[in-house]
């Protein structure tokens, strides 16, 4: 009498399913996180001074136009120093978002300004570098 053969089954589809939510769950997510997500793109800002020239001793008013499909949580502003670094002025997180600051008297050439932009979900963005030239 001959032995019966066991009947085999297909593992192919089985096998892609497990080693498709084996792959998810190594990426830190699963089934459900995949199908959800949603990207959450950084905010826009543009900014802008004036009055330009400026005087020393004279108030500039820089003014930022910022949105984020999320909401702006503030946006900062900063001077550009002439190493490059950066040295917080201050923030607003309120639209219309301005800071007011005071040319120093002893001021001279090119004062240089950035804002950054972030939004309620902690993603941020830089403006472009605003020259405000100092008249005497």
């Amino acid at each position: 009498m001959s032995p019966t053969p066991t009947p085999r089954r297909r593992a192919g589809p089985w096998l892609a399913l497990h080693a498709g939510m084996l792959l998810l769950a190594g990426c830190g997510g699963g089934i459900d996180e995949w199908f959800s997500q949603s990207e959450n793109e950084p905010p826009t800002i543009a900014l802008a001074a004036a009055p330009t020239p400026v005087a020393p001793g004279q108030m500039l008013v820089l003014v930022a136009a910022a949105s984020d499909d999320e909401g702006i949580d503030e946006v900062a502003f900063f001077r550009v120093e002439a190493d490059g670094a950066l040295t917080r002025l201050g923030a607003d997180g309120e639209a219309p978002f301005l800071w007011t600051q005071e040319v120093a008297s002893g001021a001279t050439g090119t004062l240089r300004y950035q804002a950054r932009a972030t939004d309620t979900d902690g993603k941020s963005t830089d403006s472009l570098i605003v020259e405000v030239e100092v008249s005497e």
